[in-house]
């Protein structure tokens, strides 16, 4: 065992972006998702996930983004949590220049419905989403998002094949992916061995009453032991920032 407290160094910028950078050379889809829990393994309190973190939660969240090619989120928390075009502050600009990356990355939606609002939010930012979804979805509907904007990409028949929905990414070129959820989507990943790497923050709070996991569906048991890559502390809440990698 090793003790993590008291005695810890404030982490500079430069190095959190050296901790968090994605492995060079990718020639897949290097998944990682990000889910803050609390004590008791809830990830959402009323619906939505923004109550059980704090603001360097949400600094790290932006900091994920600004390394990422590409933010995975499902149907249903885009819009709990009304998503809209990742900003492109002059700071998150600078280091993605820097990294080779393009200046904003899209947000990717996974729906097997296209149930979406071409009016929200959604299509508010300078880069238009990218809808993965399939067969089944109406047609009408699909059309209605691709007049918005969206580039669409069909990912299976009856439902999103989620491989296949990482293929579709690679051929945009967008390797750096980084999964929101929700905890369904995040379900569909793991049972599918699509996760390379989980960014938990772990909340000091209980959330009790049927909150959800962070994998949720029909996933099977699982029994994969992943390695801890980092711990962060949050000094003003205790907040912990962990990361694990398979």
């Amino acid at each position: 065992m090793r003790s993590l407290l008291p005695h810890a160094d404030p982490v500079p910028q430069d190095e959190l972006i050296e901790q968090y950078r994605y492995p060079a050379a990718l020639e897949r889809a290097y998944v990682r998702t990000n889910f803050v829990s609390s004590l008791d393994g809830g990830v959402q309190l009323d619906g939505k996930s923004g109550g059980l973190g704090n603001a360097d939660d949400q600094r790290l969240l932006g900091l994920l983004r600004t390394l990422a090619d590409v933010v995975l989120v499902g149907r249903v928390t885009s819009a709990a949590e009304a998503y809209g075009g990742v900003s492109a502050a002059e700071e998150r600009l600078a280091i993605r220049a820097k990294l080779g990356l393009a200046p904003v990355p899209p947000i990717a939606v996974v729906t097997a419905s296209c149930a979406i609002d071409p009016q929200s939010s959604l299509f508010s930012g300078d880069v238009k989403p990218i809808i993965l979804t399939c067969e089944a979805a109406p047609v009408q509907r699909r059309a209605l998002l691709t007049a918005a904007g969206a580039d669409l990409a069909i990912c299976g028949g009856e439902r999103v094949d989620l491989p296949t929905a990482l293929d579709a990414l690679e051929q945009r070129g967008l390797y750096r992916v980084i999964c929101e959820g929700g905890p369904h989507l995040a379900g569909g990943l793991a049972t599918a061995d699509l996760i390379d790497e989980i960014c938990l923050t772990l909340s000091p709070m209980l959330a009790g009453g049927d909150a959800l996991r962070m994998l949720e569906g029909p996933v099977p048991q699982l029994t994969r032991t992943l390695s801890l890559q980092g711990v962060l502390r949050s000094d003003d809440t205790g907040h912990l920032f962990l990361r694990y990698t398979r």
